[in-house]
């Protein structure tokens, strides 16, 4: 009713909701709530992905506008060939289903480079105020 009220559209909204969130204890309540959000335009981001333990299986199932890389798989990009490969495979996925795909605390050019490299969208990190 607020949104209404002031002349604003739900598409003007994105709401990020922490991977970590969509499992485990309390996880139908979010899941619904991102249901209930599609339902009436608004936008969901899954943040944090590839630091918890959500399906992809659920990804497919909700319908969300993108997701942001994990702190911990961005740090270690071109340290271990195994989170770049993950790295790779997400960026990859999420693009065949129509998905966007961002990443954040991007501290070096390395990474910077890299994720622009397997077609990252958007970036975000200390890296870029330096």
């Amino acid at each position: 009713e607020n949104i209404k009220s002031r002349n604003l559209s739900m598409k003007q909204f994105l709401f990020a909701v922490r991977e970590d969130a969509t499992s485990g204890r309390g996880s139908e309540i979010v899941i619904d709530r991102i249901r209930k959000l599609n339902s009436i335009g608004g936008e969901v981001l899954i943040d944090q992905f590839g630091s918890g333990l959500a399906s992809l299986t659920l990804q497919r199932e909700l319908s969300v506008a993108g997701v942001r890389l994990g702190n911990r798989l961005v740090s270690s990009l071109g340290q271990s060939g195994v989170d770049d490969a993950i790295v790779i495979g997400i960026v990859d996925l999420f693009h065949r289903l129509g998905i966007e795909v961002s990443a954040t605390n991007i501290r070096s050019i390395e990474q910077a480079n890299f994720l622009a490299g397997v077609g990252c969208d958007k970036f975000q990190g200390t890296y870029y105020y330096g």
